[in-house]
């Protein structure tokens, strides 16, 4: 007896439509006809976002501002280092002239070779100024293609 019931039950579910279309009566259709009779001063208006839209502007540019500005400040420290590395190359190049020529003065040599130990300490010092900077910009969630200068509007390639 109990399976010939649950066998009647299985076949009802199975046989009842899984997504039955909805069926409206005539007071149904009475509400709806009386939301749409309602005036025209009453109906929804869409709220006038002016306002957001201003803000939103001035958003955007506050943040090309800070794009901008850290392009700035990076560009600074990037010319900070290819001067220091200049420099260091002008003084490699003095000393390898000297070793080159026969008869050089042993105080030129020795000057050359100070300046060149001056500009790999400069240019050590400025690494690590520019480090600093990356670090900075990290620590205050600056993505590195702010201060590197890879940002829509700003298409100048740097290699750095």
């Amino acid at each position: 007896m109990m399976k010939k019931l649950m066998f009647t039950f299985i076949v009802v579910l199975l046989t009842l439509p899984v997504n039955a279309a909805r069926t409206f009566t005539d007071s149904d259709l009475e509400i709806y006809m009386q939301d749409s009779t309602v005036e025209s001063t009453e109906r929804y208006r869409p709220e006038r976002r002016k306002k957001e839209t201003v803000r939103e502007l001035n958003d955007n540019k506050q943040a090309k501002n800070k794009k901008e500005s850290w392009c700035r400040k990076g560009e600074k420290y990037r010319d900070k280092v290819n001067s220091a590395q200049r420099d260091l190359d002008k003084a490699e190049n003095r000393i390898n002239q000297y070793r080159k020529a026969l008869a050089v003065r042993k105080s030129d040599l020795r000057s050359a070779m100070r300046a060149l130990k001056r500009s790999r300490e400069r240019l050590e010092a400025v690494k690590e100024e520019y480090r600093n900077f990356e670090d900075r910009a990290y620590r205050q969630n600056i993505p590195r293609d702010w201060y590197e200068c890879y940002y829509d509007g700003y298409d100048e390639y740097r290699e750095y």
